[in-house]
């Protein structure tokens, strides 16, 4: 996959996140982009979310 790919990848897991949807899609592949997206965003919650599900239980 390309790095355009991955980017669109990203960015449309991002944009369901934001509606509340897509959970399931985040992977450990995307997550620190997908954590690094919210917080440029203004969405500490988000950020934070996706932080706890990064984190070993």
């Amino acid at each position: 996959m390309n790095e355009t790919g991955h980017v669109q990848d990203v960015e449309d897991v991002y944009q369901l996140l934001l509606k509340s949807i897509g959970h399931e899609l985040v992977t450990e592949d995307n997550v620190d982009a997908l954590i690094r997206r919210a917080e440029g965003d203004g969405h500490a919650v988000l950020a934070e979310e996706l932080r706890e599900w990064q984190a070993p239980c």
